[in-house]
């Protein structure tokens, strides 16, 4: 069986259209294929649904530069160096890398679901009304963290049927790229919620999921645009509190 390639899911789920009759033909009859395009479309829901928010902060400078340096483009602040350093007249404002296709949708997955975490983190801001703890875990070291690699995650119900994942890591080194959270099903299917900025997060967790069907919190080391789940460095199993 021939199967349609990742950047092919990755459009269908973009565009949120329909298939076509090969596409829907092959659907029918590849259940990992159909899994893949849905999980896919729960992410970019998150996108979508984080379109209206307009002022959200900047991506920082740094993450362009982590960014080049792995994908092979010209450095930001070399390029700006360079504009300057020519004549006035010639001088001008130096545009962000800009990255061919499979790039940009290598990494579509986490940035939406990194921009639904900023967007949940401006609009609740956490506080003592932030809402009611419905489930929690203790993640656990796996074989590739340190020794005394930790986790406590706490599922926030914030009312109107809105989950939230927080997320509190210890003993974890830098990444080399970047930390990201998974919730598992665990057998076959992982969504991505978000990055992990420093050791703490507060990420949306999409309508179109449930704690029963996803009750494993996975947080993966990942290579900057790498589109499957990485490393598990913490993983454990939700324990849903009581009413």
């Amino acid at each position: 069986m021939t199967h349609p390639d990742r950047d092919h899911l990755v459009l269908l789920a973009l565009d949120d259209q329909e298939p076509g009759a090969a596409d829907t033909a092959h659907l029918d009859s590849c259940a990992d294929c159909r899994e893949e395009l849905e999980s896919l479309r729960a992410v970019a829901g998150l996108g979508r649904e984080a379109a209206a928010e307009t002022a959200l902060p900047p991506v920082a400078e740094a993450v362009w530069e982590r960014i080049a340096a792995e994908t092979g483009q010209p450095s930001l602040v070399a390029a700006r160096e360079t504009a300057e350093s020519g004549d006035d007249a010639d001088r001008r404002d130096v545009p962000r890398p800009r990255f061919g296709r499979a790039v940009r949708y290598g990494v579509v997955a986490a940035a939406a679901a990194a921009v639904a975490a900023v967007v949940t983190v401006v609009l609740t801001g956490g506080g003592p009304d932030e809402g009611r703890v419905i489930a929690q875990a203790q993640l656990n070291r796996q074989v590739a963290a340190p020794a005394e690699a930790a986790g406590q995650v706490r599922i926030i119900d914030s009312g109107g049927g809105s989950l939230r994942l927080k997320l509190e890591l210890t003993g974890m080194p830098a990444p080399a790229g970047l930390y990201e959270i998974w919730l598992y099903d665990g057998k076959t299917t992982m969504i991505p919620l978000g990055v992990v900025a420093g050791t703490d997060a507060d990420v949306a967790i999409p309508h179109t999921l449930t704690l029963q069907a996803f009750p494993i919190v996975d947080v993966s080391a990942q290579q900057l645009g790498q589109q499957e789940h990485g490393t598990s460095m913490v993983q454990g199993t939700l324990r849903v509190e009581g009413p």
